[in-house]
């Protein structure tokens, strides 16, 4: 049930990206509006899933999961029924609130219910289908959208969402909580710097980079993180335990966890805002061009613990990320304006990495800290991720925004179209609008090769972007996890405890076969 609740909760990442187009025209909503429907709802995961983590220590797993589900059931179906962005908006940040009370309550019900390697396999079915319903979100999602329209996206998410409530007070077993503090302090710093990192790179594009108000926001961001790290050091029931901040193998995971997330989402978001807005396969077809990647990474996560076990948990990580490289230059060779077939191959090399990578960090993660300490863990690492997921599709989007408009409006110039023209039709392509060349009044044979053409040159900028930020990743794993012999089992952190908690709180007593995670 854990692992259904999960892919419904990605499923609601990735779903809305087919939908985009159809909300934009529905309900007058932009190019920024539009990344806010996607970024808000891992934005409030990011900031809301540590403190959730805690949460659960406390409070029970099994109750926060619960709990989670009834509201993320209503802000689904405040989405459906949303009369305007701002309600679409707002119903997306409910959302987030329910998903981030049940993805580290989810993982920590696995983790004490599963020990040595059958937890590590349970994590690596959680990962599949995880992947699986990432990458399956637009098929999926286009089949709603073209059968009922976007509304129906939300809509069966709430559905699923209550059936889930229904089935899982009966079926659903876990241990209460024990009594822990509340590091509030730290939550509500942590929270801020989050939210403003993403607001910063969101409006950056839009504002000027160079502006006052997005230089202070970056200034405010490392003044809440440096605020952050003093208070967790001085603290006696911190957010993150001190010593996780220390520990090599947990960094390295949280790190990874980041990297992978804004490296690979945004280019399925973009690639998919490709195949819909300027070569208008449809919701349909652009979820089946998609299809390639969510069956790669469903196959090879169920298998990614053994490759750990045989090569090494570092090994893993790092050949993971290097392979996503390795897709994206694949689909940076097809060249600007190629079709959605010629990218499938670099589509399914791919998944291939990210079914590597997504549970190896993941068990990395929660194989250094007591079971005790699962919620904080499992929370730290989905921060990262939504966080990494959220700051992608800002940071990312608004390259991908300029590199358009920069190219529609000089192809359109070259062509002998006037500067207001050319100008309108660039920022209408830019803003998301399908019927942008209408709009400008520019003849489609003129329009419709520059766009695809721009938007090409947007994704291939995009895609060097994401080999860099992944090859990194595969340097910081090489760098930060120590070396140890292939098979060894990492033992929890003896300096990790659950937030508040008795210091003495015993380990678990079998972890999962990877590599060694000294410290």
């Amino acid at each position: 049930m854990v692992c259904g609740v999960s892919g419904l909760l990605l499923f609601n990442v990735t779903a809305p990206n087919v939908a985009l187009p159809e909300i934009g025209r529905a309900l007058a909503a932009g190019f920024v509006t539009q990344q806010w429907v996607l970024s808000s709802y891992a934005l409030v995961l990011a900031a809301l899933l540590l403190a959730a983590g805690v949460l659960g220590d406390r409070y029970g797993h099994r109750r926060l999961f619960l709990v989670g589900l009834g509201i993320f059931t209503l802000g689904s179906l405040g989405c459906a029924l949303a009369p305007s962005a701002a309600v679409l908006v707002a119903g997306r940040v409910v959302q987030g609130v329910g998903a981030a009370a049940m993805f580290p309550a989810g993982l920590a019900l696995i983790s004490a219910e599963f020990a040595g390697p059958a937890r590590a396999r349970a994590i690596g079915v959680w990962a599949a289908t995880v992947a699986a319903a990432i990458a399956l979100g637009p098929l999926l999602g286009g089949v709603l959208v073209t059968v009922a329209g976007w509304r129906a996206e939300f809509a069966v998410a709430a559905l699923l969402a209550l059936l889930a409530v229904l089935l899982g007070r009966r079926r659903l077993r876990g241990a209460d909580g024990v009594p822990v503090a509340m590091d509030w302090l730290g939550t509500g710093l942590l929270s801020a710097a989050l939210f403003t990192a993403v607001l910063v790179l969101t409006q950056g594009n839009e504002l000027g980079w160079t502006s006052a108000l997005v230089l202070a926001g970056a200034v405010l961001v490392l003044a809440l993180l440096t605020g952050f790290v003093v208070v967790e050091h001085k603290v006696a029931s911190p957010l993150i335990a001190p010593a996780l901040m220390v520990n090599r193998t947990f960094v390295a995971a949280t790190l990874v966890a980041l990297i992978f997330a804004a490296a690979g989402f945004a280019p399925l978001t973009y690639i998919a805002q490709f195949l819909l807005t300027v070569t208008e396969a449809g919701p349909i077809r652009t979820g089946l061009l998609l299809a390639p990647f969510a069956v790669a990474a469903f196959a090879v996560s169920l298998l990614a613990a053994r490759v750990a076990a045989r090569v090494g948990l570092r090994a893993t990580l790092a050949g993971g990320l290097l392979v996503c490289a390795a897709g994206l230059g694949l689909m940076l060779a097809t060249g600007p304006g190629a079709g959605g077939l010629a990218l499938l191959p670099g589509l399914t090399v791919f998944g291939v990495g990210a079914g590597l990578v997504n549970p190896t960090m993941t068990s990395a993660a929660l194989a250094v800290v007591p079971a005790a300490a699962g919620g904080m863990a499992a929370a730290v690492n989905n921060a990262a991720r939504q966080f990494g997921i959220a700051a992608g599709i800002a940071g990312l989007g608004a390259l991908v925004q300029a590199r358009l408009a920069s190219g529609v409006s000089a192809g359109l110039t070259a062509r002998g179209v006037p500067a207001e023209q050319a100008a309108a039709g660039a920022a209408g392509l830019a803003g998301g609008d399908p019927d942008a060349g209408a709009a400008a009044g520019v003849a489609p044979e003129t329009f419709d090769p520059v766009g695809t053409l721009a938007y090409g040159a947007a994704l291939d900028a995009l895609f060097v972007a994401g080999i860099g930020i992944a090859a990194l990743g595969a340097v910081i794993v090489l760098i930060v996890i120590r070396p140890h012999p292939h098979g060894s089992t990492p033992t929890p952190d003896p300096g990790v405890r659950r937030a508040g908690a008795n210091p003495q709180v015993p380990p678990r007593a079998s972890t999962p076969s990877a590599e060694g995670t000294a410290p």
